[in-house]
């Protein structure tokens, strides 16, 4: 098959298009290549249907960097834990929770509840240690 693709300037894939099916003629195929299109192979058009590979400076295809997320994705992952870990436990931060658990039982989860609010202030946002959870 003969395959035409059109890239955007980091090299990603925007489409491709297929000799038979979008084109037929020379003519037509040159009005594609006049609007940005090239020519690939069988075995790029393989490559680069999987959407793991971009265009490399040379022309060929090359595969993606892996993504990292961001500073603040990271962040939002860990709030949004630490949210759920918080409300599981809001039973434990009452008035009645303190005359039920007793002294040391309530102060324990005082302490792992102020451990969740500091959370994302740990040195290692893709391993943070959690606090253990009370028994």
């Amino acid at each position: 098959m003969k395959y035409l693709a059109k890239f955007d300037a980091s090299g990603n894939r925007i489409t491709s298009i297929v000799k038979g099916i979008h084109f037929e003629t020379d003519e037509e195929k040159q009005k594609y290549i006049d609007s940005g299109f090239i020519e690939i192979s069988d075995e790029d058009q393989e490559l680069y249907a999987t959407n793991e590979y971009i265009q490399g400076t040379d022309g060929k295809p090359q595969k993606k960097s892996p993504y990292v997320p961001t500073v603040e994705e990271k962040l939002m992952l860990i709030r949004k834990k630490r949210d759920k870990l918080l409300v599981d436990s809001d039973w434990t931060d009452t008035l009645s929770a303190k005359t039920r658990l007793g002294d040391a039982k309530y102060n324990e989860w005082q302490v792992y509840r102020q451990a969740l609010r500091d959370i994302t202030n740990c040195a290692d946002l893709d391993n943070p240690i959690w606090p253990i959870k009370p028994v």
